[in-house]
């Protein structure tokens, strides 16, 4: 089960006990504003992913779409889609989100319940992600089950996976029952801007530690330097350097938090050039220097 670009801290809070294969399920509440950037930067897994606006507004992006969500509102993502979330309104936003991998409701491998109900809808490329309006009946169904599948998971009372797996199935049946597939869009590939840019995010994930060339990522997606440059800003609005940035800074977070290194060691372990760099850029991103925010967090 693969996650990229995201972690369960205090702005997560993954309240599930089980092991990730015993239950393939994470249950938590977001608060945007306890990110250490305000939000949450693009990333993409294979968890299918409900979530529901707690507190203000949110826009979240699923690939080229933006969509804004009000406090009450909520939205279906599908699964390997990049996606991100970000506030609208100030000075809280907040929501609750639950993660689960299409095998925990596909029954077994091979099942008609996995070919007819779940698959199709996996590799339909029309359907990215789905709106989930207190107006809308059917809408407003699948909104209040997540709601009891994050307090059954709060409570953990008997019987309670037994009774968080029976509302998935509900709710799942309730995206099948009213959102109709594009036979047409079956396993048609993604766009190349899609793939390219998970390339992208992949190789600086991977490579975040160490400088980053601009020519080398775009040796990566076979791309020249100006057409990487205008690929990544068109779909993630903002530069590769600017994104490099983030993540960077994201990364050093569990540092300042989780160990007793210096600031000069947690620079250069995260690929900033000095510690005066790597000061200037946390303070600019979060208002606070690496210390005070150390302090903050002991």
């Amino acid at each position: 089960m693969q996650i990229y670009n995201i972690k369960v801290d205090e702005n997560k809070k993954e309240t599930t006990n089980h092991g990730i294969y015993e239950f393939p399920i994470v249950i938590y509440e977001t608060v945007l504003e306890k990110n250490v950037l305000g939000f949450v930067n693009w990333h993409w897994h294979e968890e299918l992913q409900f979530c529901i606006v707690t507190k203000g507004v949110v826009d979240f992006y699923v690939s080229e779409n933006k969509y804004t969500l009000n406090e009450g509102d909520g939205i279906f993502i599908n699964s390997q889609y990049l996606h991100m979330a970000k506030p609208v309104s100030s000075p809280l936003n907040s929501y609750i989100c639950i993660d689960f991998h299409p095998k925990l409701i596909g029954s077994f491998q091979g099942s008609i319940i996995g070919q007819k109900y779940i698959n199709p809808y996996l590799s339909c490329r029309n359907i990215t992600a789905i709106v989930l309006s207190r107006e809308i009946e059917w809408q407003n169904f699948i909104l209040e089950k997540i709601k009891e599948v994050h307090k059954l998971n709060y409570e953990k009372s008997d019987l309670y996976e037994f009774d968080i797996y029976l509302k998935l199935l509900e709710i799942w049946k309730m995206i099948i029952v009213n959102v109709k597939t594009d036979y047409d869009s079956y396993d048609r590939p993604k766009s190349d801007d899609d793939n390219r840019l998970k390339s992208i995010f992949s190789y600086i994930h991977q490579n975040y530690m160490n400088k980053i060339a601009l020519e080398d990522i775009a040796k990566s997606v076979h791309l020249s330097k100006s057409e990487c440059c205008h690929l990544f800003k068109r779909n993630v609005k903002c530069t590769i350097f600017e994104y490099i940035q983030d993540y960077r800074i994201n990364k050093s977070i569990d540092f300042l938090k989780n160990t007793n290194m210096s600031i000069s060691q947690i620079s250069y372990e995260n690929g900033f050039c000095s510690s005066s760099y790597y000061c200037e850029v946390f303070r600019k991103k979060t208002g606070m220097t690496p210390k005070e925010y150390r302090n903050l967090n002991k």
